[in-house]
């Protein structure tokens, strides 16, 4: 028989309140399974926040990208053990982008490049082997915004069609086709930014900005479901324009992209708890500008991108692990070297 643990509540795995290494596990009052650990000073820290009947993503999917041409493939590898991605489907059109959002059961690719900068939401099944189809359109065409998702609704942040940049944050709903809505505003207009998620809130990270174009280390944080504006959450170590975005249940991590006037390798981690955090975490095996991204529940992969000067492509997925520091390694290639993917995780 199970025991029932009333929200707010904690029953102690390890010691109890009073000892020095006690862990418990708890219900919060927003309903969330959380996992916690004494630290020095006396106080609980949440090492792992799980919402209840939260699907757990098994695979890896990036979609589209560009290598010499735009492309319309849809690929999948399997997380954990070493392994190279195959081919899953095709998307209604060959385009490129980084706004891929992930329901549990759909990947859903937003805006992006084709013969010019486009509007069309694409959506995809997990699991067997489909084609995309035609779910929507955001408000605008758009490229290099940044893509979060709730447990319900897509997003998107910032972006640009040559010459307008975008301030604006829009949701779709996950599971009926339709239209993205106007959600609220960024506090300044980002291009290529990249996105991390909470169970909560969505991560608007560094990107470029008019007044400190490449260089800007700023995340803004907006809450899910009712409208509003993003609020500055604080600063990343370094900027990571057009990098690669994933995200644990606690915590965000930017890998690559561009910082200042280099490609960088670094990879910074942050808190969702409240209190940014920024740290170095470790670094790619490559500097990776334009790559695509996906996370499991314990490592986050980053892959694809280029990495030079005039641009070489790779065909590289990263794998790191979540938590404490350390360095990404090969977990495996894509089908074909590409940059500027769709990524997402079912």
């Amino acid at each position: 028989m199970g025991i029932k643990i009333p929200d707010g509540d904690y029953v102690y795995i390890n010691g109890d309140e009073t000892s020095q290494d006690a862990t418990r596990f708890g219900v919060s009052d927003s309903g969330f399974f959380t996992v916690e650990t004494k630290v020095s000073g006396g106080s609980f820290e949440v090492v792992e926040d799980i919402t209840q009947g939260a699907h757990v993503p098994t695979q890896g999917y990036c979609a589209g990208g560009y290598a010499g041409s735009n492309n319309n493939v849809i690929q999948k590898f399997d997380f954990g053990t070493n392994n190279d991605a195959v081919d899953h489907g095709d998307l209604t059109v060959a385009k490129r982008g980084n706004g891929g959002a992930s329901s549990s059961t759909q990947g859903h690719t937003c805006g992006g490049y084709a013969s010019s900068n486009v509007s069309s939401i694409d959506v995809f099944d997990f699991g067997t082997n489909s084609n995309a189809t035609d779910y929507g359109d955001l408000l605008n065409p758009s490229l290099s915004h940044s893509a979060h998702q709730s447990t319900t609704d897509g997003y998107t942040a910032g972006g640009f069609n040559n010459p307008t940049r975008y301030n604006n944050i829009q949701r779709f709903a996950f599971g009926t086709n339709g239209n993205s809505v106007d959600l609220g505003d960024l506090s300044v207009a980002n291009i290529f930014t990249n996105g991390c998620s909470s169970s909560t809130d969505g991560y608007v990270c560094s990107g470029n900005t008019l007044a400190e174009g490449y260089n800007y280390k700023g995340v803004e944080k907006f809450a899910f479901g009712t409208s509003n504006n993003a609020t500055n959450y604080g600063d990343l170590l370094i900027s990571h324009a057009s990098g690669g975005s994933c995200s644990s249940d606690i915590d965000g991590y930017i890998g690559g992209g561009y910082s200042i006037t280099l490609r960088t390798l670094a990879i910074t981690k942050f808190s969702f708890s409240g209190t940014i955090n920024s740290e170095d975490f470790g670094d790619l095996t490559y500097l990776a500008y334009y790559p695509g991204e996906s996370s499991g529940t314990t490592d986050g992969y980053i892959y694809g991108g280029n990495y030079t000067n005039p641009s070489v492509v790779t065909n590289i997925i990263h794998k790191f692990a979540f938590g404490t520091s350390n360095n990404a390694t090969d977990f495996g290639n894509l089908i074909s070297s590409m940059q500027s993917i769709f990524g997402m995780e079912g």
